[in-house]
């Protein structure tokens, strides 16, 4: 992301985790590609303390665009370590999560 509102990283945040199984949902990895805005800075961090360990925040010094982005979040993914056939998935700052919910009903 790049000066995103904090509100709309807190909504896009909350929305994984909501919408995610619990057993499927490890790490949750913000990548802040150089912001500027002063409140994606310490405010960021404070309001992601609620999340504990599950949300990471990793920063760019200069601005290196998306697809960087998202290779320095897939990359401080594996830092924390893959296991076998666990799922990646990259999404946009402010593109909030909505399942289908069809997938998570067991078949009766």
């Amino acid at each position: 992301f790049i000066d995103e509102c904090l509100s709309v990283l807190l909504r896009s945040i909350i929305s994984i985790i909501i919408t995610t199984p619990p057993e499927l949902l490890h790490d949750i990895v913000l990548v802040d590609d150089a912001s500027e805005k002063p409140e994606v800075g310490k405010r960021l961090e404070e309001e992601l303390e609620i999340f504990g360990d599950l949300v990471k925040l990793v920063r760019h010094e200069k601005r290196s665009g998306l697809m960087v982005a998202r290779t320095t979040g897939w990359s401080k993914r594996v830092l924390v370590g893959f296991r076998e056939f666990e799922i990646l998935v990259t999404v946009i700052s402010n593109c909030p999560f909505m399942p289908a919910r069809s997938i998570y009903k067991s078949e009766v």
